[in-house]
């Protein structure tokens, strides 16, 4: 019975291993670009005072 689960529980590590990154980076390649809004205009910044 030991055994059998600690085979389970390595077969579990392992795939998180693989698919945790994986899956990570596929979110960071598939996310959505920030929203601009045209409507509000841009203010000139003058600098540090």
């Amino acid at each position: 019975m030991i055994r059998s689960i600690r085979k389970r529980h390595k077969v579990i590590w392992i795939a998180l291993a693989f698919l945790l990154p994986s899956l990570f980076v596929a979110a960071l390649a598939l996310r959505h670009e920030e929203p601009r809004n045209d409507g509000v205009p841009a203010v000139a910044s003058e600098g540090a005072r």
